[in-house]
């Protein structure tokens, strides 16, 4: 039989939590920290304990770990889909197996955990180079009740509860527009002020004791502007003020060469299974 804690029950089980830990530890996933602190997520585990085998989930998000004689039972705990990582063969043998023609593999990267290798003058420029027209912001409780932020990244879900969770947990800033572009600066000036329409976002996806996950999306008309540079190097700036780091795990070349914009350095790539629980691939 496996065992569920949420990660806020792990705070009360410390030697639980710390053989779980050293379960994890050679992954070198920062992800599952997230539940190992008790911020977010759920773990299930074999035994209580001495624990030899493991899954932690968060978001639609799925790490696996230990004694592959419980994946079969461990891979079953999930709803519609998920996104499965696994860091053995044996493990990966069994997955394929078991869902055949009902995943798909994506590449991921991850980074270094140095601050060190972030420089604040450049992070700086980057931050304040913004064309005509746009700012970036905090996001506060007036963005947060704003459903342009929730199309763009669902800040209060599942990571954060509601919209005074994230304000007392979370963090990140917006990308406003105010319609007047260096292309029609002058005919808005003489147009009646509107409303700053909201067009990107980078803000926090997990929360851990030294730092977040950063999200970031940008809306597809306002893309290839630096947008995306800027609002991220304010965010890292912001935790780095803050002491916290600014974790990245890419899904995409476009996100790495980001990533790699801003001062990150490459750690190694590795497979997330993108797995459907009813689906059968053409």
């Amino acid at each position: 039989m496996l065992h569920r804690l949420r990660a806020r029950e792990l705070r009360l089980q410390p030697e639980l939590t710390e053989k779980l830990e050293a379960l994890f530890a050679p992954t070198e996933m920062h992800a599952t920290k997230a539940c190992l602190q008790g911020h977010n997520g759920t773990v299930w585990t074999n035994d209580l304990n001495n624990p030899t085998a493991a899954q932690i989930q968060v978001g639609a998000t799925h790490y696996f770990v230990g004694d592959c004689q419980y994946a079969v039972e461990l891979l079953s705990n999930f709803n519609e889909y998920m996104c499965a990582t696994v860091f053995d063969d044996q493990w990966k043998a069994i997955l394929e197996e078991r869902f055949k023609n009902r995943f798909s593999i994506d590449t991921r990267t991850v980074f270094e955990h140095d601050p060190a290798h972030f420089d604040i003058a450049k992070l700086s420029k980057l931050a304040n180079d913004l064309p005509v027209g746009y700012s970036i912001k905090p996001i506060d409780l007036s963005f947060l009740e704003n459903a342009e932020l929730h199309s763009l990244i669902p800040v209060t879900g599942p990571q954060y509860k509601n919209a005074q969770d994230f304000l007392a947990r979370g963090l990140g800033y917006c990308v406003l527009f105010d319609g007047k572009d260096d292309k029609n600066e002058g005919e808005a000036a003489n147009c009646e002020p509107t409303q700053a329409q909201m067009v990107g976002a980078a803000a926090s996806h997990n929360n851990y004791d030294d730092g977040i996950e950063v999200d970031i999306c940008i809306d597809g008309a306002h893309r290839q502007k630096g947008l995306a540079t800027a609002v991220c190097a304010t965010l890292i700036l912001h935790c780095l003020e803050q002491g916290l780091f600014p974790y990245w795990d890419a899904a995409n070349e476009s996100s790495v060469k980001l990533a790699q914009k801003l001062g990150y350095k490459k750690a190694g790539v590795y497979d997330s299974y993108f797995i459907y629980r009813f689906f059968e691939q053409d």
